[in-house]
Parts: structure tokens; C-alpha cells; sequence
């Protein structure tokens, strides 16, 4: 935008320009269909699709090479080899400040196309800065298992 005397002049900005802001960098947070943040969470009567541990067949020629060129020129925390773990349908925020109630709880789930159901971080891997004892907090109770196959756990 520039300003012509008393007349405010706008122009589009091109798909190219507009690309680099509208990127998530998996380093800053791998992506998640549903992000638990704080709590406690209440997942219901949700549809995951297409939420896969190799997202590349699902990604266009030019995010494909952008996901190999990231990946291959940054490291974790600890110098290790960057590996781009995927996109979960249910993830947790990472370094979170606040403890995670253990109250969060899923009931009548529904994955289509889905094989990374829930991303669970450790002290050895994580994608924070930090791995905080509030991290080490995260359960959900699924109720009726359709998260883990197995209900009430």
C-alpha cells in the first residue's frame, strides 16, 4: 500500500509473495488436526482425514521440495538431524508453561486416510526449545475407543 497525496493507492500482492508468511514451519510446530492447548479438552463426535506420518503424496510438487529443503537444512534441539515426523490428528502444544489437566477426554472419533492418530512428545524427542514438566503431563481418557482401540484407557 503507498499513499498518493490524499489518495490511498492498493495492490494485490502476488500468490509468490503471499507464500513465504502463509508457510508453518514444522520446527516452530508440527501441524495437528486438533492442537490440545491447556484444559481440560473435551474431543467429541470429531473427523480426521488425511492426517499422515508422510504427507508428501497429499503435498504439490513445490511443498514437497520446500518440506525436503527445510528437513535437510535444520536440526532439533540438541543438534540432531531434523525428520519431519508427520501430521497428527491429535497433537499437544509444546514447552506449555501450564500443566495439562489429566481430565482431556475423546469419545466418537472418526479417522479417514489416518495413520498418525496422536503425536506424544518426550525429553528425547520434542519439537519445543524446552521440554517442560508440564509436557510429561499429557492423557487423554478415550471412553469409547476410537482413539486407541481400547476403552475406558
Amino acid at each position: 500500500m503507498s499513499i498518493a497525496g490524499d489518495r490511498v493507492l492498493c495492490r494485490t500482492r502476488t500468490a509468490l509473495e503471499l507464500a513465504p508468511a502463509a508457510r508453518l514451519e514444522p520446527a516452530a510446530r508440527n501441524l495437528a488436526g486438533y492442537m490440545i492447548y491447556d484444559g481440560p479438552v473435551r474431543i467429541f463426535n470429531d473427523r480426521f482425514v488425511n492426517f499422515k506420518v508422510d504427507p508428501k503424496p497429499l503435498l504439490d510438487a513445490t511443498d514437497v521440495t520446500w518440506l525436503n529443503q527445510f528437513s535437510s537444512s535444520n536440526k532439533y534441539v540438541g543438534n540432531k538431524a531434523f525428520t519431519y515426523e508427520g501430521d497428527a490428528a491429535l497433537g499437544w502444544f509444546q514447552a506449555n508453561p501450564n500443566p495439562y489437566p489429566n481430565a482431556t477426554v475423546s469419545n466418537q472419533l472418526v479417522f479417514d486416510n489416518v495413520d498418525l492418530r496422536h503425536q506424544i512428545y518426550t525429553e528425547e524427542v520434542h519439537v519445543g526449545t524446552t521440554f517442560k514438566d508440564s509436557d510429561k503431563n499429557t492423557a487423554i481418557l478415550d471412553e469409547d475407543g476410537t482413539l486407541t482401540g481400547l476403552p475406558g484407557y
